[in-house]
């Protein structure tokens, strides 16, 4: 009786990760990347709300990296005005401002003029259609 309580278990499992990965897509995360929700991240590959998707955060890469470098940034709420290059674990175009908004390795916010053209993005392997 318990092997087949197993067996039941082991066949709805592999149902569930067949049809979770079978229907999973590649993204270029090039508007937005970013959080971390039970091993799932928002990936948005375009300028609308239909190009986003979650996708598994073990995924996604540029490189060899989970951040990438997005040049020309400023830091948010602060009097110096001088630009860097950040290295951004979370991104995201904002199309008011024509930047992006970017939280760099150490959690601060930065404001980059940069567009989605030019940057060196993350790709997600694994994601939701």
């Amino acid at each position: 009786m318990f092997h087949h309580s197993v067996l039941k278990v082991l066949v709805l499992l592999s149902t569930f990760f067949l049809c979770t990965f079978a229907n999973s897509i590649s993204v270029d995360c090039r508007y937005a990347y970013g959080g971390n929700d039970g091993g799932f991240t928002s990936c948005q590959s375009g300028d609308s709300a239909d190009t986003q998707h979650a996708c598994q955060v073990n995924s996604c890469y540029s490189g060899k990296n989970q951040w990438v470098n997005i040049d020309k940034c400023v830091l948010e709420d602060s009097s110096n005005q001088n630009s860097s290059q950040q290295s951004c674990k979370d991104y995201m175009w904002e199309d008011d401002t024509r930047t992006f908004s970017c939280t760099n390795l150490k959690d601060q916010t930065f404001h980059c003029s940069s567009t989605p053209e030019k940057i060196a993005y993350i790709k997600c392997g694994i994601c939701n259609p």
